[in-house]
């Protein structure tokens, strides 16, 4: 009886070392990503032109 609540305490442990690298490696997909996006060089097109501001 010992033994086997002691293989299923450990298949439990295993278990959520399994789930919780499995969450950290979903989460880190989209929490990391701004990280991995190519970097836009900036322009002066988005500018807005004098002649535009009055207009707004």
């Amino acid at each position: 009886m010992t033994r086997r609540f002691l293989l299923l305490m450990g298949l439990g442990i295993l278990g959520l070392i399994l789930n919780h690298s499995a969450t950290f490696g979903y989460q880190a997909t989209f929490d990391l990503a701004w990280r991995y996006r190519p970097e836009v060089a900036a322009s002066c097109d988005d500018l807005p032109l004098p002649g535009k501001m009055s207009q707004l």
